[in-house]
């Protein structure tokens, strides 16, 4: 007598899966012949090789996948990405590699795995402690000046700046690596707010 879950957990370790979609609990193996006149034994075998073929027909949606192991905050470039047959893709599985080049991975990637939209986020441009130049433009007045980051933000994010020489903490929008924005053209910036990509490493 046989438990139907550790055959299924054996069967799932072995390549095989089995559904058990007539939910036995257990399975009773007997020497011989059963009623139908089938032995059981076959009767096994024949569904875990219908389940196998089933799996390999399954096995044949292209889903991207990372050609190496990236780090958090590593940018993806094309050369990380590869098309590769499995049995399934994930619900968030994008359909075009230029959907995640560029962006920035959220956590450990390891190589192999298929890509998910919530693996990556837009790259950081701006991180806390960098200094950066805040720049305000209005009607043909340009003023610029010096201040501290004191939070990480990707290019559209609101983050917190202080100015370096009067102390004061104000909002502003980061528009690139060490450029932030405030007042109108800020506010222009965050109306259009789309994530920007970064090639380069």
């Amino acid at each position: 007598m046989l438990d139907a879950g550790q055959v299924q957990i054996s069967a799932r370790r072995a390549g095989y899966d089995w559904t058990n979609a007539n939910g036995v609990r257990r399975i009773i193996v007997r020497e011989g012949v059963d009623n139908g006149g089938v032995s059981s034994t076959a009767t096994t075998s024949a569904q875990l090789a219908g389940t196998r073929l089933a799996a390999a027909q399954r096995a044949n949606v292209e889903v991207l996948a990372y050609a190496r192991s990236l780090s958090a905050g590593e940018i993806v470039q094309p050369e990380d990405l590869i098309w590769v047959k499995m049995a399934g893709a994930p619900t968030d599985a994008p359909r075009d590699a230029d959907a995640v080049i560029g962006l920035a991975a959220k956590r450990p990637l390891r190589e192999g795995a298929p890509v998910g939209m919530k693996d990556v986020a837009a790259a950081q441009v701006i991180k806390p402690g960098d200094l950066i130049t805040i720049t305000y433009e209005d009607g043909g007045i340009s003023l610029s000046l010096q201040g501290k980051a004191m939070g990480g933000a990707a290019a559209g994010d609101v983050f917190a700046v202080q100015n370096t020489l009067s102390k004061k903490v104000i909002q502003a929008i980061a528009i690139g690596p060490g450029v932030a924005a405030v007042g109108p053209q800020a506010q222009t910036l965050q109306a259009r707010s789309q994530p920007l990509r970064f090639a380069a490493r």
